[in-house]
């Protein structure tokens, strides 16, 4: 950074932008084809998640599959990409 150019401070930490998204819908997409729609409730400093009121979608090549899971604990080293506030267009409504 050069000696006239101001500070960036629109950068923020990972653990800072999931934090925002407590309490709200998140959609997380797994390793092995598999994707978690629920509310995130919580997490600890390595990014494990607590995911409330939650569906595991499974894609096979046979279709997709829908499981109903009322909390589930993800590990963070399954997570592949996490969507805050969106769901996916095929996931059946409630």
């Amino acid at each position: 950074m050069s000696k006239n150019q101001a500070p960036n401070n629109s950068h923020f930490l990972p653990t800072e932008v999931i934090e925002k998204c407590i309490n709200s819908e998140l959609w997380v997409l797994l390793k092995g084809n598999m994707e978690i729609v629920g509310i995130l409730r919580g997490m600890d400093m390595f990014l494990n998640l607590i995911i409330d009121d939650a569906t595991e979608i499974v894609t096979t090549p046979a279709g997709r599959t829908f499981k109903k899971i009322e909390q589930i604990l993800l590990n963070n080293s399954q997570i592949v990409l996490l969507v805050p506030g969106s769901r996916p267009d095929y996931l059946p409504s409630e």
